[in-house]
């Protein structure tokens, strides 16, 4: 299915909001099949005792976590989402001058950022809406709801719907964000379908989901309004993918579907044939970099990620554009056993990409195979059991 114009997407879209109109949101980009088996299931496949242990105490605690809890705001108002440029660092020659740059090499001040509080809320909130699917125990959708409204919603906690302050280079350009920093914000797609689920299983309250909804709205306004925003859409590398698909997962759950159509429409022209090269669906966006193989495959989950949303409303996107997907993939697979071929620089741990990298392929047989029975690899068979990150795959 090729996308001819908005009415095309608008038909899909509307087919699919009729569909749930009489029913609880469900979630778009998790893989709901898998969720079901482990609930039948759950006896017997490992981590799911850990997970729901992990879940009380989260719930038994009631410590949540919000983006005002920063000891210092380097922009003087707790309620902006700030973070620090993961890969610089404070300059030896010159201790208060703008940090420098090392890339690859992870600062460990950002353990302590806002970011790291969105990535602890964000699994917080997963591990929750999890154990209340597993255990229909409403405690944790209690405790999974009040943290969502803790870091969006109450007036005195809540997140600003902007990155303005996202990976800031300290002491650099007044402590400003930078465009890149909007990649923080990809972890919402996990919170977003966290919420899908819980409504999947119980109808959440009315006014929650508009609230939420207009946060979203709010924060996607931002996204395709702000200077940082347009600089990070027109980005060469995984970064405009991210932004693209985090911005359609957005819209959808909005219910924003013209904004939706655009993204669909343009994704193929913007993004596929501009950062994969066609003859060999290498990413020269990602190839001067010093972890050029985890961040080749780390724009491919993007992709799959994309693909996976869309095939949920009814358009078999990685269908009909394998012949650009699969290249990309082919390349990277290719050095999966072949390291001291890969001829760009890679400082990160190679069998631990190479393990990503055939997850995302397992990834892409199940899109192919649940509309042809045309599988795009060979099995490489992860375990997808094994932890609860995997679950969701």
């Amino acid at each position: 299915m090729n996308i001819q114009g908005i009415s095309t997407l608008f038909f899909v879209i509307v087919l699919y909001v009729q569909n749930i109109e009489a029913s609880n949101l469900k979630p778009l980009l998790w893989n709901i099949d898998r969720l079901r088996l482990i609930k039948q299931n759950q006896k017997h496949i490992h981590g799911v005792q850990n997970l729901i242990l992990e879940a009380e105490k989260i719930a038994a605690q009631k410590q949540y976590i919000s983006v005002t809890q920063k000891e210092r705001s380097l922009s003087n108002d707790i309620h902006n989402y700030e973070s620090l440029s993961s890969y610089y660092w404070p300059n030896t020659q010159n201790p208060n001058g703008p940090y420098i740059e090392k890339d690859g090499m992870l600062n460990p001040e950002t353990k302590k950022d806002d970011r790291a509080r969105l990535n602890k809320v964000s699994n917080r909130i997963m591990k929750l809406s999890l154990a209340y699917y597993l255990t229909d125990d409403i405690k944790y959708f209690n405790e999974c709801i009040q943290q969502i409204n803790i870091w969006f919603l109450n007036v005195d906690s809540y997140m600003y719907p902007h990155f303005k302050y996202a990976q800031i280079i300290k002491n650099s350009g007044g402590n400003k964000g930078k465009a890149h920093g909007i990649i923080d914000a990809y972890i919402m797609n996990d919170i977003i379908e966290s919420v899908r689920l819980l409504d999947y299983i119980k109808k959440c309250d009315e006014k929650f989901i508009k609230s939420l909804q207009k946060w979203f709205e709010d924060f996607a306004i931002w996204l395709t309004t702000d200077e940082l925003g347009i600089i990070e859409s027109k980005q060469k590398n995984n970064h405009a993918i991210a932004y693209d698909t985090l911005l359609l997962n957005i819209s959808l759950f909005t219910e924003n579907y013209q904004r939706a159509d655009s993204i669909v429409s343009n994704f193929r022209k913007k993004r596929l044939q501009v950062l994969f090269k066609k003859d060999d669906g290498s990413q020269p966006g990602e190839q001067h970099r010093t972890r050029s193989y985890y961040y080749s495959y780390y724009n491919l989950i993007h992709v799959v990620d994309w693909c996976k949303i869309l095939q949920s409303i009814g358009i078999n996107y990685y269908v009909n554009n394998r012949d650009i997907i699969d290249k990309a993939f082919k390349y990277v697979e290719s050095y999966i056993d072949n390291r001291q071929s890969y001829p760009f620089q890679e400082i990160g741990n190679w069998n631990r990409i190479c393990e990503g990298i055939k997850v995302e392929c397992e990834r892409l047989n199940q899109l192919a195979t649940k509309e042809y029975s045309v599988k795009a690899f060979d099995d490489y068979y992860p375990d997808f059991y094994k932890n609860i990150y995997l679950w969701i795959k």
